[in-house]
């Protein structure tokens, strides 16, 4: 129907509408499409609608990943761990950087060889309770050996409370003699040949009934020993003290 106005020279006067060229209608045409797909952007997008590996990861908000989004398994040793993969044989190595072989480490270092002190095995120290295999000598010499029974002739041990006769060859080769002794003849003891002087010596004894000094005691290379008094008999005399080289 084509709209009609008042008439004018006796016949009605008809408007017509201008028809819209190409051009403009090219532009709202784009004008549409372009409003159209904003609003679809403005939807929410799921994870069908997002082609695989095209998301970066430069693209993801720090620290919004956690171990339930991440497959561990999938990772490799982390840099800063490069002992955390094996510890050797530890039972224990709480804060150790390495433990080869220590049983517990709680807080060491490195215990690279834990069973060992300074490159030695525990063969090489004494336990408790043990005894040196060189336990009998001082500085590499031998310690002083205990004292052995002086072989008697005619002379007998003076009693209750007093030292036993004895003798003794300390590790430097002196003789050492120790005791008391009572002689019924001149002939007092015979030592072995380990303790026997290389040349005869003489030493002055002391009288342990009287305090007289005037007998002797005379030692043959033989290893014989004899005493000389002035007196009618022997008296018990003292050891104590005698030392000589052996020869």
């Amino acid at each position: 129907m084509t709209p009609t106005g008042p008439s004018r020279g006796g016949r009605p006067w008809r408007s017509r509408l201008p028809v819209p060229r190409h051009s403009t209608v090219v532009a709202y045409l784009a004008l549409f499409i372009a409003l159209g797909g904003s609003a679809a952007a403005l939807s929410e997008i799921n994870g069908k609608e997002i082609i695989n590996r095209t998301i970066s990861g430069s693209k993801l908000m720090k620290h919004t990943l956690s171990g339930t989004q991440i497959n561990l398994s999938s990772l490799g040793t982390v840099p800063s761990a490069t002992y955390a993969t094996s510890a050797g044989t530890a039972t224990t190595a709480a804060h150790a950087d390495t433990a080869s072989s220590a049983t517990t480490a709680t807080s060491a270092t490195t215990a690279g060889n834990a069973v060992t002190l300074d490159g030695l095995s525990s063969s090489a120290f004494l336990a408790t309770g043990g005894t040196a295999a060189n336990s009998n000598q001082l500085g590499g010499v031998a310690a002083q050996p205990a004292f052995q029974s002086l072989p008697l002739d005619n002379c007998s041990a003076e009693g209750s409370g007093y030292v036993a006769p004895g003798y003794m060859v300390d590790a430097f080769g002196f003789v050492h003699l120790e005791g008391s002794i009572s002689c019924s003849g001149s002939l007092a003891f015979t030592l072995p040949t380990a303790a026997r002087p290389a040349g005869t010596v003489g030493f002055p004894l002391h009288d342990i009934s009287s305090d007289n000094t005037d007998t002797q005691l005379i030692v043959y290379s033989s290893g014989l020993a004899y005493l000389l008094t002035s007196e009618n008999s022997w008296p018990p005399v003292s050891l104590d003290g005698i030392t000589f080289r052996a020869g």
